[in-house]
């Protein structure tokens, strides 16, 4: 008979109130966190963003009003996630970072996402890019060597931006640290001694450094194209995990099936590791809006119309700056053709904008199944229904209804997919088994539901 190694993880921890690095966030960000996972996972809604949205604009580069974006000009809306870089806060004048500052405060009030990747220059020279002397710098301060005094310097620009999340912002923030990783060109990439292990250890570093020293905090990891999870640096450190992917469709880039593809890992990944998966950058870099005006749209339709790509958070595009290669959404001088088919993309009904944002309540319970979910645990903290044995050395799984007896009681399971594998209506009965002979190793779902009652817990088969 073959052995079958069964793990259990209630739903109801996939979607606790706390974050999983952690857990002593604010209340505001274990509900973000929540509710990000209901954005990902329970609807086929994507939050859209762009980065410097409304500190930056095509006609203007970096800007003084805060109420204004490109997006929100063309389309009447402000994307719902609002992207900055702490590189403009540590780097730039003291006017650019209260531009900034105010934008991201004024994000945060009109509901959106707000969240930060950190273009942080090497010790060696004021460039994000990888040079010769930068070789062991991220080995020598994930493996704590401060010989050439590098893990005091890196302390001392986390610390920087330790004050900003504090002290100037104080907001819940989706930090995506060293992104890219899987890329030549950073000083924290692939020409960096050590490889895939010390960049581990240096992710690790950064995010316990930090983690200790603000709750304000959700951790994010995101490779570049093609989707390596070689460098993830651990289920601890990490509580979003997304893809950085451009030019998709076009000349130069992956197809729209590639897209597909890829999302698709990522989703799967983060399901299986209890994450919030992301499309953490994404755009269009070889045709204007006006020359494809229609390429969001299609990106949208063809994520909708997949099995599992769909299921991500956001989806984020780069600045509209005029120094920049394009803009990345149409502006107020772009073609009536770009500004209408922003428009049409926009209101999709599976696209989330500023308003939709608002209104399903990012920062607090109230769009929280997680919350509901507290009906479904006793007062000591335990499961009502238990599935056992686990390890089980037979083939088959017992479900236990005795805290269910007296209702009728639905047990069904389903693969990955979500296609259905059982389904069985009983009442009265105090054990249920079920014959799991025939499934393969992988993910299932057991979902139990009763009038007022739903639980769904996670087996793992191998």
């Amino acid at each position: 008979m073959r052995k079958l190694l069964l793990t259990i993880l209630s739903v109801a921890a996939f979607t606790c109130l706390h974050a999983q690095v952690d857990l002593t966030a604010t209340q505001s960000v274990k509900n973000l966190y929540g509710n990000l996972k209901e954005v990902a996972w329970d609807t086929k809604d994507i939050l859209f963003g762009q980065e410097f949205f409304n500190s930056y604009s095509w006609a203007t580069g970096n800007h003084e009003d805060e109420n204004f974006s490109d997006c929100q000009q063309v389309t009447g809306q402000h994307p719902g996630v609002l992207g900055q870089d702490f590189h403009y806060y540590i780097y730039k004048d003291a006017t650019e970072k209260r531009k900034h500052k105010e934008a991201a405060l004024r994000a945060y009030a009109l509901g959106c996402v707000v969240t930060f990747d950190f273009h942080m220059y090497s010790k060696y020279h004021n460039s994000t890019d990888y040079a010769p002397g930068d070789q062991y710098l991220m080995y020598n301060i994930g493996n704590n060597i401060d010989t050439y005094g590098e893990v005091t310097w890196c302390k001392s620009e986390l610390d920087k931006i330790i004050t900003v999340i504090n002290s100037d912002l104080n907001i819940p923030i989706v930090l995506r640290l060293f992104h890219e990783m899987n890329g030549g060109w950073f000083w924290w990439g692939t020409q960096a001694y050590g490889g895939a292990a010390a960049y581990n250890k240096f992710y690790q570093f950064a995010s316990t450094y930090i983690k200790d020293r603000t709750n304000n905090v959700l951790f994010a990891w995101s490779p570049n194209y093609p989707w390596n999870t070689s460098y993830y640096p651990g289920n601890s450190y990490v509580d979003v995990v997304g893809l950085d992917m451009y030019d998709i469709g076009t000349s130069q880039g992956p197809t729209m099936d590639v897209m597909v593809s890829q999302l698709t890992s990522v989703s799967d990944f983060a399901w299986t590791n209890n994450k919030i998966p992301v499309f953490a950058e994404t755009g269009n870099r070889v045709d204007s809006p006006d020359t494809w005006a229609y390429w969001w749209y299609n990106v949208n339709e063809k994520l909708q119309a997949s099995n599992r790509a769909w299921k991500v958070a956001w989806m984020l595009t780069w600045i509209n700056v005029n120094w920049g290669n394009v803009p990345y959404v149409a502006h107020n001088g772009s073609s009536a053709t770009a500004k209408t088919a922003l428009t049409s993309f926009a209101n999709m009904s599976t696209i989330l904008m500023q308003p939709e944002a608002l209104s399903r309540n990012m920062y607090n319970t109230s769009y929280l199944k997680s919350a509901r979910l507290y009906a479904d645990i006793d007062d000591n903290g335990a499961k009502k229904v238990l599935i056992y044995p686990n390890p089980v050395s037979s083939d088959l799984l017992t479900v236990d209804l005795q805290k269910l007896k007296s209702i009728a009681v639905n047990v069904s399971i389903t693969d990955i997919l979500g296609r259905n594998i059982y389904n069985k209506l009983t009442k009265n009965e105090d054990l249920h088994r079920i014959s799991v002979s025939e499934l393969s190793k992988g993910v299932f779902f057991v979902k139990i539901s009763a009038e007022g009652y739903n639980e769904t817990q996670k087996i793992i088969i191998q």
